[in-house]
């Protein structure tokens, strides 16, 4: 179905959540403040966290970003204005430089992974001269605009330079942008090193599951590894001279995200900044108060047709179409939409702070089924289609996540039942 052929205007009212901390992603550190993504603009705040000051306001949204290591500037991929590209700017404000220019919106695109550790240039990751597009290579630009040159590597992932420069810590694949969780097969990120001089390859890492965002401070390698009984991204070190792997946090809920070393490594998890301190080890947590002016949480009805996904994140198929040959049902900007009908557009759920999507109708035409993320995990709802207002959903799972509800039993041979 081309939704690209119908004008929809559909209008969706937004409502800020109270009570609910800002998050920030993508946080890296310099010898005088901290920098990272918040509200999808750039932000930097004092070593020990405190008020934010807001560096660069995005017309789209700001993905990730690096604070070089002097300290001097603040690398970052911004997708706006139909692609997604490079950029840096001076840490404390001013104009931004662009230094890629590329048309794909591509979630895995210029995305910003380093600095050179003379900060002179930007290391990201893209496809552009690739043998296959989930094939990503490591490209350095310099911070002041100017040719870009493909790093000696075939493939590469998260990386990080050794202190002297001569050589590379890096994963092959990378797949911090895709959607599965708890991966254990050939496609898992391992560390290695590559020395730049002898053209030497190295493995360090042989976990089944994820070893990635390998950091580099004198001969200690940090990393993050979901390795451990409860499967969750930590942090870990790798003594270089001992080859000994230590577990540095134990987190159990939330896996460790996007880890970045700056005298210290900085880091997201569970909604919180943490601070870890190389010299004594010691983990604290980092309060920065990020100012919300309401230009993307202010209450408000905004149009949302152009936000209707024909497919979700894994490709697959994310609309309905009634059997009977009615509306059309259709997943924009969190709620779903009947679309086609006499009547217009029309939000079926209308729920603000909600994701509904995967809509799918009964062969009878009276019944729609979705998943909803309304109890804080993906669960199953159900509600009325035809013949009443479908107001409310008749029934919801709730008791424990979609996945291990519909995968928790199955028949077994021969009768009886079994755990999946």
């Amino acid at each position: 179905m081309r939704w690209g052929l119908l004008l929809l205007v559909l209008l969706v009212p937004c409502v800020a959540v109270a009570g609910e901390q800002t998050l920030i992603r993508s946080p890296s550190a310099s010898a005088g403040r901290i920098a990272f993504v918040a509200h999808g603009d750039l932000w930097t705040a004092g070593v020990e966290g405190g008020d934010a000051v807001r560096v660069v306001r995005s017309a789209g949204a700001i993905v990730t970003a690096r604070l070089s290591p002097d300290g001097r500037w603040i690398a970052y991929t911004e997708r706006a204005h139909g692609g997604q590209d490079v950029y840096a700017v001076p840490a404390t404000g001013g104009a931004a430089q662009r230094l890629t220019y590329d048309a794909r919106p591509k979630s895995a695109e210029n995305l910003v992974v380093a600095w050179t550790p003379n900060s002179r240039r930007v290391v990201f990751l893209s496809d552009r001269e690739a043998w296959a597009s989930k094939v990503l290579r490591a490209f350095s630009a310099p911070v002041e605009g100017g040719p870009i040159k493909a790093l000696p590597l075939d493939q590469a992932g998260s990386l990080g330079f050794s202190p002297d420069g001569r050589a590379i810590a890096y994963t092959r694949i990378f797949t911090e942008v895709a959607t599965r969780k708890r991966y254990v097969g050939g496609e898992a990120e391992d560390v290695f090193t590559y020395d730049l001089a002898t053209r030497r390859l190295t493995r360090i890492t042989d976990w089944k599951g994820t070893d990635t965002d390998p950091m580099w401070a004198g001969r200690r390698l940090y990393f993050l590894s979901d390795r451990g009984p409860h499967f969750r991204a930590n942090l870990w070190v790798y003594d270089l001279d001992t080859r000994a792997a230590r577990q540095l946090t134990h987190f159990v809920d939330y896996d460790v995200d996007r880890p970045a070393l700056g005298g210290r490594i900085l880091f997201q998890q569970g909604g919180r900044l943490w601070a870890f301190e190389l010299k004594d080890e010691r983990l604290h947590e980092l309060a920065v108060n990020v100012p919300d002016d309401g230009a993307r949480t202010a209450p408000r009805t905004t149009e949302v047709g152009r936000e209707v996904r024909t497919t979700d994140v894994a490709g697959a198929v994310d609309y309905a179409l009634a059997p009977d040959g009615g509306p059309a049902i259709v997943a924009a900007h969190g709620d779903l939409f009947t679309v086609g009908s006499a009547e217009g557009a029309r939000d079926l759920t209308a729920t603000p702070a909600v994701d509904e999507d995967h809509p799918a109708v009964s062969p009878d035409g009276r019944t729609l089924a979705y998943i909803t993320d309304a109890d804080g995990a993906q669960q199953l709802a159900v509600r009325q289609f035809a013949g009443g207002d479908g107001a409310t959903a008749d029934a919801l799972f709730k008791r424990r996540p979609l996945h291990a509800r519909v995968l928790a039993r199955r028949p077994a041979a021969g009768g009886g039942e079994r755990r999946a």
